[in-house]
Parts: structure tokens; sequence; C-alpha cells
């Protein structure tokens, strides 16, 4: 009579995937891939800007929300990006902090722009 291997196989391969699984998120995203940030300064010492970024394979990739300020330290514009392609709302403003404009990005794709 033949040994039926099949129960077994299935137990290990249901106790296998989740395993692998979670060793696979370890793996992209360990610290090596978690979010830092790049300021930048203008000449008189005030914020620039504020770069989110990821690390992959040694090459800065921003990822995240990047803000740019005017030299009154108000927020200039606000954008997001998807491993270093423009994705979602990117929020524009006047010197003063006033909203002038929503442009949108599908994966580096302009989708549309409102106008305040």
């Amino acid at each position: 009579m033949p040994i039926n291997f099949r129960p077994l196989i299935i137990k290990t391969l249901l106790v296998s995937i989740p395993l692998l699984i979670i060793l696979f998120r370890w793996i992209v995203f360990s610290n090596k891939t978690r979010e830092r940030y790049c300021f930048k300064y203008f000449p008189n010492g005030k914020i620039k800007s504020k770069i989110s970024y990821i690390m992959i394979k040694k090459e800065k990739i921003q990822h995240g929300i990047t803000i740019l300020y005017n030299e009154n330290e108000s927020i200039k514009a606000q954008l997001e990006y998807s491993f270093g392609i423009l994705n979602g709302v990117q929020e524009y403003f006047d010197s003063n902090g006033k909203k002038t404009s929503d442009v949108v990005y599908k994966m580096g794709e302009l989708i549309s722009t409102f106008n305040y």
C-alpha cells in the first residue's frame, strides 16, 4: 500500500507560505528602506526644503511627502512621490501660504489641475 504524502505536503505549504511572506516583507521593508529626510537651507539659514526619500541599493529615491518653502518659511509646495515618481495630489501655495492650485498625478502622469 503506497504512502499518501499529500496531507504532509499541504500542511508544510500552509506553514511555509506565511513565513515566506513575512520574510519577504522584512527584506523589502527593513531598515535599509525606511523613510529618511534631507533638509536644504537658503543662504540666510532658513529652511528651503524637506525631502523624504528611501535608500535602495545605495541610491536615494524620493518617496513620501516633499515640502518646499518660501524664504519667509511659508510652504511653497507639498509634493507626493512614490519611488521617485510624482503620485497623488501636489499642492501649491503663494508666499502668504494661501493655496493656489492642486495638481493630481497618477504614477507620473498628469491627471488634472485645479486652480483656486
